[in-house]
């Protein structure tokens, strides 16, 4: 990793957003050897920072310059999904998978997208490709527990939650959904004592 690389990476997990965005966006226009790394920065911060429209013009431009580099691909799928730009992410996705059928991360985002447009069995079959890649990712596992629940089956979705909180408790998406569950959980409960 060159010295900008590493210069860029502590600025971005200090949150220096704006003090990054000075140094990454002349790198990214200089089309030098440090503009992939300076456009990786730029977009990770303008996603931290919600600015979605500007993310997307700066990986246009990464993707211009580096067609090849699929993670840029990811990114774009990433925001038309924070975007709920569905359709436009799910295409994105499949072009992601079509270059890099192994990787985690991207069968997730494909499963999460999938979710949102209640493609629930298709999205168990990409969340399942995701875990093959990696059992034991959290994130992966709370979205396996959405599915579950969404496919009706609400207490093994409770059971993949716990698991997750037994490994994680802080997880934040694992709590919240946890206690939506719960919630669900003891209302089919109370449905089936009342038909007693």
């Amino acid at each position: 990793m060159s010295d900008i690389a590493k210069r860029l990476d502590v600025l971005y997990e200090l949150k220096r957003y704006e003090e990054l965005l000075h140094v990454s966006i002349p790198l990214c226009a200089s089309h030098g050897e440090e503009s992939m790394s300076a456009y990786h920065y730029t977009i990770l911060t303008l996603i931290a920072l919600e600015r979605l429209d500007e993310a997307l013009e700066a990986i246009a431009q990464a993707l211009e310059q580096f067609p090849l580099e699929v993670h840029f691909l990811y990114f774009q799928a990433f925001v038309f999904f924070k975007q709920s730009r569905l359709k436009e992410a799910l295409s994105c996705v499949k072009e992601l998978l079509s270059h890099e059928p192994n990787h985690g991360a991207y069968h997730h985002l494909h499963a999460q997208v999938l979710v949102e447009l209640s493609r629930y069995v298709e999205a168990k079959r990409a969340i399942d490709k995701a875990l093959a890649l990696d059992v034991h990712n959290a994130d992966f596992l709370l979205t396996l527990a959405i599915i579950t629940y969404h496919l009706g089956n609400t207490p093994i979705a409770c059971e993949i939650v716990t698991a997750i909180l037994a490994s994680d408790p802080h997880h934040a998406g694992a709590l919240h959904l946890y206690s939506m569950l719960g919630t669900s959980h003891l209302f089919e409960k109370s449905n089936v004592l009342r038909k007693i």
